[in-house]
């Protein structure tokens, strides 16, 4: 099951939704939220925006921890920084 954020201000409130997994996109590239085959700064503009409770239509959750909260975007920082924005899916 794949959360969302629910519309509340802190973006803590989670609605269920049907999607790929707990913490990995289609691609199977752990914060790769739009699917695109690499994690960059449009991966974190989606998950920056669902921590703040913008709705979105992708799975931000990168931890799985049931909310998109600071620690989704910082595993997403450190994912584009590793890798260079271009990742194979490996981990």
């Amino acid at each position: 099951m794949v959360y969302e954020p629910g519309g509340s201000a802190d973006g803590h409130e989670q609605t269920p939704s049907d999607g790929p997994g707990e913490d990995e996109s289609p691609t199977g590239i752990r914060g790769d939220v739009n699917s695109d085959g690499k994690v960059d700064a449009v991966d974190l503009q989606f998950v920056i925006n669902a921590a703040l409770g913008i709705p979105g239509t992708h799975d931000c959750d990168i931890n799985g921890s049931g909310r998109v909260d600071a620690a989704d975007v910082q595993t997403v920082i450190a994912l584009s920084l590793s890798s260079g924005g271009e990742t194979t899916g490996d981990g």
